[in-house]
Order: C-alpha cells, then structure tokens, then sequence
C-alpha cells in the first residue's frame, strides 16, 4: 500500500496541458476484459462507455439524475436511479458487480463513510476513485484528516442532489481524509494528486484551492 508519508512523486502529473482532465480514471490503465462495472455517479456515462469499449461484459450506469446520460452503443448495460445518500438503494445498485467506477460526486456527498461502507460490503474487488481534495496555501498534505462542509444549491445538474430542498450541506473530504478512510477498508494500489489547481473560494478567512485526486484500491485479503 502508498503510505503518506511516503509518496512517490511520479505519481503526481501535470493537468497544465488538459490531458488529464479527458483521462480522468485511465490514466491507471484499467483492464475492463470481462469485467461487471457500475458506473456510479455516472453522469453522461462517458467513463463507464469507455469501459464497454473496453470488453467489460457489463456497466451499470447509475446516478440520482438521468438528463445528462448518453445511452451508448452497446447493449450489454442498464441505468437505474438512485439516491446515493440511501444506503438501501446504494446497497441494491451495487449489486452483483466486480468493479466500481466512483467519479465527480464525493465532494458533493453528505454521507461519506456511508458511500464507503457500502462499497467495502458489496461484492467488488476493485474500485476506480475520481475526487477533488481542498487544501490550503500550503499544500495537499494536510496534518490531519479534515472535511470542509459547505451549503451547496441543488438546482444544477452538477450539483448536490436532493428530492425537495433547494440547498444541502456537502462534504469536500482533504487528502488525508480519503487515504486514511480508503485505507481502513481497502488496499489502495496507487493513487495520483494532479498538479494542476481546479478552483478555489474563500471559507471564512481561509483561502481554500481544489486539485483532482485518483484512487485505484482492491479488496483487503482475509
């Protein structure tokens, strides 16, 4: 496993030239041969297409939205709605699947252990992570694991989801969040914090900045 306090440099790739931004999760190389995949989150569905192109036998497309969703090609998929903050209904989406494609939606989630317990008890054995980190000033590698919680709108498709409420307070977890979390349920295998900034706000007197991180992690050993 990547220890942080170890972290191999040449993991960490530039975005200043976009090339990232369109890789997002293949920049692992991931093998989809034969593979059952749910793309949660799913958004348009590119990452889970780009698997069908791939040979994996089958995606699942999930996400609580389906007006951005672009219905590929192949026949060998579904979509289904869901609300990923019901654990019920993430339990039941995740089932029967081998693999999770997990990109764009963490930091917009309100139950962020919750997402993980569900991921560690389904059947999967390996898991694709796509996220974005807040930092300060002073860099990704924080301290101490925090989460910055913010009110966010839900009338965007990019946004929160919520049946009802007009905003939700969303979570946006820091580095040493996520590995510290990833790594009490599973093997992280290699992970890549991009160099390039994404955004940035100010939270109270802080000055918080954005860059996109990966995971690839595999079911612990028994």
């Amino acid at each position: 496993m990547t220890e942080i306090n170890d972290i191999d440099q040449s993991v960490i790739k530039s975005l200043e030239d976009g090339e990232g931004e369109r890789d997002g999760i293949f920049y692992f190389q991931p093998d989809w041969q034969g593979r059952k995949i749910i793309d949660l989150a799913c958004g348009s569905g590119w990452l889970g297409a780009g698997a069908l192109r791939g040979g994996a036998e089958f995606v699942r497309f999930a996400d609580a939205r389906s007006v951005n969703f672009k219905v590929p090609e192949q026949v060998n998929h579904s979509f289904e709605l869901v609300d990923i903050n019901n654990s019920e209904m993430l339990d039941h989406c995740l089932r029967d699947i081998d693999t999770i494609i997990y990109s764009g939606h963490f930091y917009h989630a309100t139950n962020h252990d919750e997402i993980l317990d569900a991921f560690k008890r389904s059947s999967c054995l390996e898991i694709f992570f796509e996220s974005k980190i807040f930092y300060q000033q002073d860099g990704y590698h924080e301290n101490f694991p925090d989460t910055q919680w913010i009110d966010e709108e839900t009338n965007s498709d990019y946004n929160a989801w919520h049946a009802s409420a007009e905003s939700v307070k969303v979570g946006q977890p820091n580095f040493k969040w996520m590995h510290e979390h990833l790594s009490r349920r599973f093997d992280i295998k290699n992970f890549a914090v991009f160099e390039k900034q994404l955004d940035s706000h100010f939270c109270g007197n802080r000055k918080i900045f954005y860059k996109k991180i990966l995971f690839h992690c595999v079911k612990k050993s028994i």
